[in-house]
């Protein structure tokens, strides 16, 4: 082998070297970066957005408050809205119609259309702890009347809103709703 053949096999050997040594470091990384991949990937999907009925049997209900005869809500993510549509039928045969919008991240909830106004001065501000764990606070003229904490369960089948407080009509709220994805 002259000294020109052996210039060139070193030479080529060069990229040659890099390009494995590279393969091993990316062998290294793969698993890595496929791990990291899934958990922005499950952070990003929120176990709150589907489609969810109202479970009644299983729901416990302040007392002197009507039970409706059925509720349905779906929520779904609109750019950093989560969009919420609330139908069913009421305690009396009415039907139920709502639509609103809070921010994904959290912050101040819009009523869309349909159902009752808010009341003068209250607000209703969405916390988002986790996906699956959402706190919404409600606000009488910057004084909290009343929390609902809502939590989807890990296997992403049911969700529990637990409510306490003081109603807009100033009679205590103690309920817990159980919701079952549809």
């Amino acid at each position: 082998m002259g000294k020109a053949t052996l210039l060139l096999v070193v030479l080529a050997a060069r990229p040659l070297a890099a390009l494995l040594e590279r393969r091993i470091h990316m062998r290294k990384l793969t698993p890595l970066l496929v791990v990291l991949g899934l958990a922005g990937s499950l952070w990003a999907t929120d176990p709150m957005l589907g489609k969810w009925k109202l479970n009644l049997a299983q729901s416990k209900f302040s007392p002197g408050y009507p039970t409706p005869k059925q509720e349905m809500v779906v929520s779904e993510a609109v750019g950093d809205q989560i969009k919420l549509t609330i139908t069913g039928t009421a305690a009396n045969g009415s039907p139920i119609s709502l639509k609103g919008t809070y921010p994904s991240q959290g912050g101040i909830a819009r009523a869309a259309e349909g159902g009752p106004p808010l009341p003068a001065g209250v607000t209703i501000v969405f916390t988002a702890v986790a996906p699956g764990n959402v706190y919404e606070t409600f606000l009488k003229d910057g004084k909290q009347i009343r929390f609902n904490h809502l939590v989807v369960s890990k296997d992403g089948k049911v969700k529990q809103e637990t409510m306490k407080g003081i109603s807009d009509g100033g009679k205590p709220v103690d309920e817990l709703l159980v919701w079952e994805k549809q």
